[in-house]
């Protein structure tokens, strides 16, 4: 039986969907409402105003009530939308050419003029430039925006063309960091479903660029019917077809043939390059069809895609690395096919109700699995990424239960298999091997690993309209949502052992005594497939409500509150035990059950209760509609991911490890060699959750201030500056507190510990020479022989954790008219805090020099997407992007004096020598182009055909290392000694080609 405030709150949103009016102007569409009034500004009642347009597909009718109201809320976004408006004794008011966006409200006072000969007056709509009554800051993207500019055919490029978005440039990731939040912090929509992965919030599925009837991007003001972003939200609405047939088939390629190197082929050979990293070819071939399956009942929209690209992977040779004494990388091929298949249906059986189906499929397979790319790795510990495919399935219901009350009920489910075998390369039965001088694995992966997730997401949203109540008129909107979500890993090892080198050495940890001494590690995990399966289980109930309230018809308030449950658990599981491939597990000092097999009992891991305030206003100050200022405030949660729990799990897997001294000199671990423990895997026998976690850990949450002014300069072109802040607190962290609990946790990494000690040190700076002028007095802290010595994570909320962002942003926008459209904005900003990346605390050194700029910090980062249309059928397209480089800092590796008051006495430490953010890589400008040519074949077929030019300021250089920093070696601390990271002015990649790509696109 459910206790408690999870009790409460179920029972409080069941009440509150039977009971209440239910929200909303929907995510997936938009509105149109107005006042009619006659030439002495009076309301005219029961007035026919009928609405139609090719995205509707039928047209609807409404009354004006006694006020002159009329609203047509829920309309699919679109162009070319009419109205016809009628009232005996007026002439009739056609207005064409109204532009629906996801999200807009287009509000009008329409003036109907007195006739007794049923005269017609037509005339173009206005559509209004401002959102006149939210506080959110939003842009959309329409579909003949994303078709003309210039960039990649794909979710993530558009997400980084997003005002104040950084992109993390991982393909497998497709995210950014936008406004200064997390890259787990923005919400992906498709008609109106997340489509989030619960483990890391990034987009779980691919949805093909081609279905897009537009994107609405939220920035910052976030209202209630958004679900948890502490960044933005990107909400895609497709394409639903309509009454006349269409389709479209498009093509693009280009090869190694289509790029020229910026760089001359001595200049390559002089850094011992043989050529460019980057993707060496690409095909995509698209079609879409569109129609009617009855006309006026039942609409269709299908598209399929096939596309692959193939990169460089530069990467190092193991091999010739330890043969040359120095890193030697290899160019191999990186290959990358996908097929994507979309299908809507809607059908209005009655001017009341729509019903919308969506099935959108995704199939991945790369021979090298991308996300390991980028890593230092020797091709043989690559993964392979064959045969992954997700499914999503979407239903939406629309209804109009009364004049003024919509009813929209929808509910999403999404499967994913990710399979991540071994590559072609690996040698599985052999131990995982790691060089810590050249940061470089071999042999295989960490793991082998068949990933599958589930998630179903419910969801009823509604709204009512409610005028002159109060002096002030309403849109009241509710709603609630449920969502639950699986994540199974079957993952196993031939081999579960992991040994360390250094510089070709397998003694990678030597000292006076022990020269043969190395540490060796082992994974917790089954030997086949199947005989380890990690299992994580999250459900989420949210209830939200809100009221529009404007007052005078110029002053809005947006006045709502969002409530989550969150909750995180694992099912009862088992785990074989691990292969003991020398016959040494009986014999490893502090090992229980961490290799033989186990099962567990279900345990509830974490509970949030959250309730979020939104608040907000926006005033039009000289009542023209066209100048508003607009602020808010919202308390943004943050969302409970699996990755917040999932290596709490006692099937989890781990790594336990010792000193290994090979007393025989043979290389190979056995009974007769010594072994001391350093850190152990839980113990299962003896594992309990509350020594793993503060059970009173709270969700991080993210304060959030807007302050806007957005001006309409002349028609169809608006401007707009916004101040927005961001503080984000009580973060999640690991830290390691000996096995201590909470109140002791602060030993294992606080600098004010008794288990450590600082160690004073000269840093030779960055010129590496002892003596110089650049000497700096250093310190790092060093664990004394008292200390328990191993290593236990504990997650808690860190109270001195924070990151902020402040920033003022500039957009410009023109829509297209007049044959052009220019979209510009400018973001100055800052990113700070002392949490970036690394959220585990096992040593007081992880807090030296902590605070400083973040990974995402881009000071400046200008963006301009613009299309003219010229004479004879040309489209002209650019896109422009400025931006300050990423932030960094030196850091060098201190070998602590071999003295025996020390825990591990000559171990290493890695610090920083100066606050994140000190150095910055240069600033990246680039240009892409786009040239486009149609011919008209036809009443309804066309002919296109695009040449864009990408880099086409032939921006150029190399990815260099330009970390000064090193190993400093005071075992001896009368003879320090100091070496060069080996990875020092490494170059490892230039970037430097000018890609020359070719579209052909036939209309039909």
């Amino acid at each position: 039986m459910i206790k408690g405030p999870k009790q409460i709150l179920i029972a409080a949103s069941l009440i509150f969907i039977s009971t209440v009016f239910l929200h909303a102007q929907i995510k997936s569409t938009g509105s149109i409402s107005g006042k009619i009034i006659d030439t002495e500004a009076k309301a005219l009642a029961k007035a026919s105003v009928t609405i139609t347009g090719p995205a509707l597909q039928v047209q609807l009718f409404v009354a004006t009530e006694e006020n002159g109201i009329f609203r047509f809320p829920q309309l699919p976004p679109g162009k070319g939308y009419t109205l016809h408006i009628e009232h005996p004794g007026y002439k009739t008011n056609i207005r064409k050419g109204f532009n629906i966006k996801a999200g807009k409200n287009i509000f009008l006072i329409i003036t109907m003029e007195t006739s007794s000969t049923g005269e017609k007056v037509i005339s173009s709509a206005y559509n209004p430039s401002l959102n006149l009554r939210t506080s959110k800051t939003s842009l959309n993207f329409s579909k003949d925006l994303i078709r003309n500019i210039p960039m990649s055919r794909d979710l993530h490029e558009i997400i980084k063309a997003i005002p104040g978005s950084v992109s993390d440039e991982k393909s497998l990731n497709r995210t950014s960091s936008i406004s200064g939040g997390t890259l787990s912090g923005n919400q992906y929509y498709l008609e109106g479903i997340s489509f989030n992965d619960p483990i890391t919030m990034y987009p779980l599925t691919n949805i093909n660029i081609d279905v897009y009837e537009e994107v609405e991007m939220g920035i910052a003001g976030h209202q209630a019917d958004t679900e948890i972003a502490d960044g933005g939200y990107i909400n895609i609405i497709a394409k639903s077809g309509g009454n006349d047939f269409q389709g479209t088939a498009l093509f693009e390629y280009f090869n190694q043939d289509m790029q020229k190197s910026l760089l001359s082929k001595e200049e390559l050979e002089a850094v011992a390059l043989e050529k460019p990293a980057g993707i060496n070819s690409q095909k995509d071939l698209s079609l879409s069809l569109g129609g009617a399956l009855w006309k006026g009942l039942a609409w269709y929209f299908l598209n399929a895609r096939y596309f692959n690209w193939s990169r460089d992977f530069n990467h190092i040779n193991w091999d010739q690395t330890q043969a040359a004494g120095e890193k030697y990388m290899e160019i191999d091929e990186a290959p990358h096919s996908e097929f994507n298949l979309f299908g809507k249906l809607t059908t209005t059986p009655i001017n009341k109700l729509r019903i919308t189906a969506t099935y959108n499929l995704t199939s991945i397979n790369e021979n090298f699995y991308a996300d390991q790319l980028e890593n230092y790795l020797d091709s043989s510990a690559i993964s392979k990424r064959r045969n992954e495919i997700s499914h999503l399935v979407i239903g939406n219901v629309y209804y109009v239960m009364q004049k003024n009350f919509f009813l929209d009920a929808r509910i999403g489910y999404i499967y994913r298999i990710l399979p991540l075998r071994y590559g072609e390369n690996t040698l599985a039965g052999e131990p995982r091997l790691y060089d810590r001088y050249y940061d470089v694995y071999t042999n295989n992966p960490s793991y082998q690993d068949i990933r599958t997730q589930q998630r179903i997401n419910p969801g009823i949203t509604g709204s009512l309209f409610a005028d002159n109540i109060l002096g002030s008129s309403h849109e009241l909107r509710f709603g609630a949502e449920y969502e639950w979500n699986e994540n199974r890993s079957n993952f196993w090892r031939e081999n579960p052992f992991y040994i360390h080198y250094y510089q070709g050495s397998i003694y990678a940890y030597p000292d006076s005594k022990t020269p043969n001494r190395t540490q060796l590690y082992a994974y917790t995990c089954g030997p086949a497939e199947g005989a380890s399966i990690q299992k994580t289980v999250k459900s989420r109930i949210s209830i939200f409500a809100q009221d529009n309230l404007t007052i005078g018809g110029r002053l809005t308030f947006n006045l709502g509150f969002r409530a989550n449950y969150s909750s995180g658990n694992f099912p009862g599981q088992m785990q074989y035990g691990s292969a003991d491939t020398y016959g040494i597990f009986d014999t490893l000092p502090g090992l229980g059950l961490q290799y033989k097999g186990f099962s567990t009992q279900a345990i509830n891991a974490l509970n949030w209760i959250n309730i979020s305030p939104r608040i907000g206003f926006a005033f039009d100050i000289f009542n023209d509609s066209k100048t508003l200022i607009k602020g808010s405030f919202a308390r943004n949660f943050e969302y409970l991911m699996h990755n917040h729990f999932n290596q709490l799990n006692p099937v989890s897997p781990r790594l336990s490890s010792w000193y290994w001294t090979d007393i025989n000199y043979d290389q190979i671990p056995d009974v007769n060699d010594s072994y001391t423990a350093l850190y152990l895997a839980d113990d299962p026998e003896v594992y309990t959750l509350a020594d793993k976690l503060d059970t009173k850990a709270s969700a991080p949450f993210t304060d959030e201030y807007t302050l806007g002014l957005e001006r309409e300069i002349a028609r169809d072109i608006s401007a707009g500056i916004t101040f927005i802040y961001k503080h984000k607190q009580n973060i999640l962290a690991g830290v390691n507190d000996y096995g201590s609990g909470a109140d002791e946790a602060w030993k294992g990494y606080s600098p004010d510990s008794p288990l450590w000690e600082k160690f004073e040190f000269m840093d030779p700076g960055e010129d590496g020479l002892f003596g110089t002028n650049d000497d700096n007095s250093a310190f790092c802290y060093a664990e004394l022989a008292e200390s328990p010595g191993n290593r236990h994570l504990y997650f808690t909320n860190l109270e001195t954790g924070f990151r902020k962002y402040s920033a003022l942003q500039f957009i410009f926008n023109k829509r297209m008219s007049h044959n052009w459209q220019l979209l510009a904005s400018i973001i100055w900003s800052k990113t700070w805090g002392n949490i970036g990346n690394t959220m585990t605390y096992n040593t007081p050194n992880d807090l030296l020099y902590s605070e400083g700029r973040l990974d995402y910090d881009r000071p400046l980062n200008i963006k301009i997407q613009s299309s003219v249309i010229l004479p004879y059928d040309f489209v002209f397209s650019a896109y422009f992007n400025h931006r300050s480089g990423s932030p960094w800092n030196r850091t060098v590796t201190v070998y602590i004096p071999e003295d025996a008051k020390y825990w591990d006495p000559g171990a290493c430490y890695t610090i920083p020598t100066e606050e994140k953010g000190a150095k910055r890589t240069p600033a990246i400008t680039t240009l892409d182009l786009r040239i486009e040519k149609s011919f008209t074949l036809g009443k309804a077929t066309s002919i296109s055909g695009y040449i864009d030019i990408l880099n086409a300021l032939g921006k150029s250089g190399y990815q260099v290392v330009s970390n000064s920093g090193g190993f400093l070696d005071y075992r001896d601390p009368d003879n320090p000694t100091y070496e060069r990271y080996v990875d020092y002015s490494h170059i490892y990649g230039p970037y430097t080609s000018r890609i020359i790509k070719f579209g052909l696109r036939f209309n039909f």
